[in-house]
């Protein structure tokens, strides 16, 4: 089959994604109009209301958009970067766009404040994203999650779900982490780039495909399945890696504006 025969231009419009994300939507607007009516509190920014629709924009267009048509059935590096948005990006942005008061409302509403706290315990979080990272690409899962509709919404929803708890101890928005130190967080952001960076080595320098699905694809872009595969994997390294370095940085900040308010007090 010919490159110019492939429509790769194909919107999912899938109803249960729609409603998901309009039921989010509405969930936030309630917070934001109505709760703070009810006296709770009255901290929402223009900074908080940017960061939850990038969530949301960007969870539409990994789900929606031609990148899931493509990632799904042409070129493996374009489903990392869904995966890359599904874990990596999209929990941290509808974090960040969480205030701690309604966040707080979240977890009294629901009665799970105790066991978020367990779940989100750094060394279970770092252990579920990664293990989620990796099993899921383990190559007779994935080709099965390809295949079958609820394995693959399973999929999604489990790097979602390790997605908030990785990020959850470090943006900590409803200040349940406390005891996580700057230094904590720098160390425990740093040990995230291992496995991702071993994961795609195996991708980048496999010297055969590792995916039935995109080796017997037509081909995109002139990209060969090695090629394809190779890209997947440096996707996986550079933008993964720099997801983690920015968040670093944030908190090294974070940490310095922290002590140096320290020292200004103590020399007051």
């Amino acid at each position: 089959m010919e490159t110019q025969a492939i429509d790769v231009n194909v919107w999912t419009w899938d109803a249960s994604v729609l409603l998901g994300l309009a039921a989010l939507v509405g969930a936030y607007v309630y917070g934001v109009s109505v709760l703070r009516r009810q006296g709770l509190e009255t901290e929402i920014t223009n900074r908080h209301v940017f960061f939850f629709a990038s969530g949301i924009l960007l969870l539409f267009l990994a789900l929606e958009s031609p990148l899931a048509h493509i990632g799904e059935n042409f070129l493996f590096s374009v489903h990392m970067v869904k995966h890359i948005l599904l874990q990596m990006i999209v929990p941290a942005l509808i974090l960040l766009g969480i205030p701690r008061w309604m966040m707080r409302a979240l977890l009294n509403a629901l009665r799970i404040g105790p066991l978020l706290k367990l779940v989100t315990h750094p060394v279970i979080a770092f252990i579920a994203f990664n293990t989620a990272l990796i099993v899921w690409h383990i190559p007779a899962l994935y080709e099965a999650a390809l295949r079958e509709p609820m394995l693959h919404i399973a999929e999604h929803g489990i790097f979602i779900a390790t997605g908030f708890i990785c990020w959850y101890p470090v943006i900590d928005a409803a200040r349940q982490h406390d005891r996580f130190s700057y230094m904590a967080k720098i160390v425990y952001l740093f040990l995230f780039v291992i496995p991702s960076g071993i994961l795609g080595a195996v991708f980048a320098f496999a010297q055969v495909p590792l995916y039935a699905t995109y080796a017997s694809a037509p081909r995109l872009w002139e990209l060969s399945v090695l090629d394809d595969q190779a890209l997947a994997g440096g996707i996986m390294w550079v933008p993964g890696w720099l997801i983690y370095f920015i968040a670093l940085s944030v908190v090294f900040a974070q940490w310095m504006k922290h002590e140096d308010a320290k020292a200004t007090q103590t020399s007051s």
